[in-house]
């Protein structure tokens, strides 16, 4: 048999999740991909300003080694954080979040006085 090339086991740490800000008229809506996790595996924390999003992908070690030794290692493990400023105007006692399918989703009610749609301006040239 031929000899196997040597290649680095690569044990990266656990990502930063990647997010969509949704800036709606009664809301702001944020997702955050977490895949590989459960809802028990990350935690969501409100204070006075922003939003902290944190948790931990653990690493699944197989036993006994009849697949052979790891070859390659590109998945990522470990605990992780992100936080994100609060817009001005959220209701923080409607926070709301919800987990499927990987994807975590964090309900960021405005209040009432935030609530305003947008006011189209005119702009006009000068002569």
């Amino acid at each position: 048999m031929g000899r196997r090339a040597s290649a680095p086991v690569v044990h990266a740490a656990a990502a930063v999740p990647t997010l969509d800000v949704i800036d709606k008229e009664n809301e702001v809506k944020l997702m955050a991909d977490l895949p590989g996790l459960t809802e028990k595996d990350n935690d969501v924390q409100v204070t006075d300003s922003r939003l902290t999003i944190s948790g931990e992908k653990r690493e699944e070690i197989e036993e006994g080694g009849k697949e052979g030794e790891r070859y390659v290692s590109e998945r990522r493990f470990g605990s992780f954080m992100r936080r994100i400023a609060l817009p001005e105007g959220i209701d923080q006692d409607k926070i709301d979040a919800s987990f499927r399918n990987g994807v975590l989703t964090v309900h960021l009610p405005k209040t009432p006085e935030a609530q305003h749609p947008a006011r189209k301006i005119e702009v006009r040239g000068v002569a």
